[in-house]
């Protein structure tokens, strides 16, 4: 059988025809789900809330997401250019609070974002014999977020840290756990560091043999369509 099944409207209206591609020799099958009676988007379609009433996406998406290694690229996001820290060499524990290296990002959220993710992918490795050990705090536009202070020590020649944290929008401040009132611009997220004392000595982004390892950061944010 050759040609094409051509549908009308039932009562007026056009009608609309499906006809097998002409550049392949290949036998295709389109099939219908079984569902409720549903549309058929198409590339010209655009999405809306009426076209997606039929399609269960939950009530909470990904709305966007940045990850990347620490190498300066720009991302283009929902608010406005969006550029990652460019680490180039390791980075020692200092003997009081300092700011972590390639951990800094600038961010505004998309609308009808309810929560951020952040996540900080970084080495810490042994300096010769002793121990490493380091004090790691999250900021949010320099305000400490208390409850996500951590310590990381070992006597191990390398640790793979990955640091995340979730920070909610909407309804009170909270500064314990980071939550925003509000996020309608940019906000600068980061992290630092200090060794714990003298006896714990460490190198960030860095090897127990002095390899450079690259850290990664990670913008996740989540929210309705």
């Amino acid at each position: 059988m050759s040609g094409k099944l051509k549908l009308n409207a039932a009562s007026g209206g056009g009608s609309i025809s499906i006809q097998a591609p002409s550049s392949s020799s290949n036998n295709r099958v389109l099939t219908l789900p079984d569902v409720a009676d549903s549309t058929i988007l198409t590339s010209e379609s655009s999405l809306n809330s009426s076209k997606l009433s039929s399609i269960n996406l939950g009530s909470l998406q990904v709305l966007e997401k940045i990850s990347s290694p620490c190498d300066g690229t720009t991302f283009a996001t929902a608010q406005g250019n969006v550029t990652v820290a460019n680490t180039t060499s390791s980075q020692s524990l200092a003997s009081s609070e300092t700011f972590l290296n390639g951990s800094g990002i600038g961010y505004t959220p998309p609308a009808n974002t309810t929560t951020v993710i952040y996540r900080f992918i970084f080495s810490q490795a042994k300096a010769g014999d002793t121990n490493s050990g380091g004090i790691y705090r999250f900021k949010i536009d320099d305000v400490q977020v208390g409850d996500a202070r951590f310590v990381s020590r070992f006597n191990v020649d390398t640790d793979l840290i990955t640091f995340q944290w979730s920070i909610g929008i909407g309804g009170s401040a909270v500064t314990a756990t980071g939550r925003q009132a509000s996020w309608t611009s940019s906000k600068y997220l980061k992290l630092t560091q200090a060794r714990i004392n003298s006896d714990y000595d460490g190198t960030l982004h860095s090897s127990s043999n002095g390899d450079f390892r690259r850290p990664i950061i990670e913008i996740e944010a989540i929210g309705s369509i």
